[in-house]
């Protein structure tokens, strides 16, 4: 008895595995269509958060198992310690920033059109008080 469900279970087997077979080769290939992607550069925000969450990770990194263990035990690094060279990565991040910015040439546009024909800089009024 026990060898007679054993044949019929490996011939069930068999008939699905056949069915399976059967189902893949009649399958149609899927055309996937070639495209190019271009890499963005990341914006001056995201940096940031990256700079900010380098080390320390993000919130449900540090309530996870394994940065509560990292909390009592110090594992990986005592959080204090990734806190502060989060904050010393911010830092440098911002000062380099502020550095590249400083030593771009200013982008310079032409003036509107302007109705008038003069300005009030070049009235002699304004320079000299008004006396009632």
């Amino acid at each position: 008895m026990n060898k007679k469900r054993s044949t019929a279970l490996l011939s069930v087997i068999a008939l699905l595995s056949l069915g399976t077979l059967t189902l893949t080769a009649q399958a149609e290939p899927v055309v996937v269509e070639d495209f190019v992607t271009t890499a963005q550069p990341e914006t001056i925000p995201d940096l940031f958060l990256r700079a900010f969450t380098q080390n320390s990770g993000n919130f449900f990194t540090s309530v996870s198992y394994e940065g509560q263990f990292n909390l009592i035990f110090g594992f990986n690094e005592f959080p204090e310690n990734q806190i502060t060279r989060d904050a010393e990565l911010t830092s440098i991040f911002s000062q380099d920033l502020m550095r590249q910015q400083a030593n771009q040439v200013p982008l310079r546009t032409r003036d509107l059109a302007n109705p008038y024909q003069s300005s009030l800089l070049q009235q002699p009024s304004y320079y000299t008080p008004f006396t009632p």
